[in-house]
């Protein structure tokens, strides 16, 4: 199962980067994973985030960015409209 997800992922990142850090870390927390949209980048601990957890998380988000950044993509075209809504920008804000 691992391995599907992987590869309908592996599609959806294109050409994001995938780098080995030591002792990552972000705002000054030790992190596993994390991945930087700016540079399309996953950074990865050498010594806690080599692992299906990390890697798929971080790939989703990389996936994410990706289909977010195409504005003719239909799920940006949904979340823009829902985004547009009153009601939703009030209930995101309360949170």
């Amino acid at each position: 199962r691992v391995r599907q997800i992987a590869g309908v992922l592996s599609k959806l990142v294109g050409t994001t980067k995938v780098v080995v850090v030591d002792n990552l870390e972000f705002e000054g927390t030790p992190a596993n994973g994390l991945y930087d949209p700016k540079s399309n980048t996953i950074k990865l601990d050498a010594e806690t985030g080599i692992n299906a957890h990390t890697i798929l998380h971080e790939m989703t988000h990389a996936a994410t960015a990706a289909t977010l950044a195409n504005k003719s993509h239909p799920l940006t075209k949904q979340l823009t409209a829902l985004w547009g809504t009153e009601s939703l920008r009030v209930r995101i804000r309360d949170i």
